[in-house]
């Protein structure tokens, strides 16, 4: 005997452009995620590990930079710190303030950072044990991130479009 077809509740289309979409959505996600918490491990480490030497500065500067256009236009202001350092006999150089680059928004406060720094004074530098010529200048450790956040929610956005494409449209 045949299985009765239920005609109050018929076969559910699953809609497969949406699950291939919240695929790849979720594999991108995850990718970002994976490469943005990386990134921050490899932060930690650097900033356990980086032995502080003294420096001399040899320049500081704000750079001015721009994005995008019109009213969505936007201005940061970058440290620029050269400074030169010793590291086991070895004389090096570096511009490299932290483990990321480092922007503010607001002129005044990128001012504030680089006063410390003027050319001449000395200053603490941290330099990588297993590679001298990686050197930064501020040592703060990783700060959390909004973009883990959002990445957290966009993957669990992307396992949703899957679910929710697997499960069909009632006809």
């Amino acid at each position: 005997m045949l299985p009765q077809q239920d005609h109050a509740h018929p076969p559910r289309e699953k809609n497969w452009s949406q699950v291939v979409f919240g695929i790849i959505w979720t594999v991108a996600a995850i990718f970002f995620t994976a490469s943005l918490y990386t990134s921050k491990i490899k932060q930690w480490r650097a900033h356990e590990t980086y032995v502080a030497v003294q420096a001399e500065v040899i320049g500081s500067s704000l750079r001015q930079r721009s994005h995008g256009t019109g009213t969505g236009k936007t201005t940061d202001f970058r440290p620029m710190i050269r400074y030169s350092y010793s590291y086991q006999g070895r004389s090096l150089e570096s511009e490299q303030v932290g483990y990321i680059p480092r922007s503010f928004a607001n002129y005044q406060d990128a001012k504030r950072f680089i006063e410390p720094f003027a050319a001449g004074s000395t200053a603490i530098a941290y330099v990588d044990p297993h590679d001298p010529s990686e050197a930064v200048i501020d040592n703060s450790p990783p700060q959390g991130s909004v973009a883990m956040i959002i990445l957290g929610l966009a993957t669990l956005a992307g396992v949703a479009l899957v679910a929710v494409g697997l499960r069909g449209n009632s006809g």
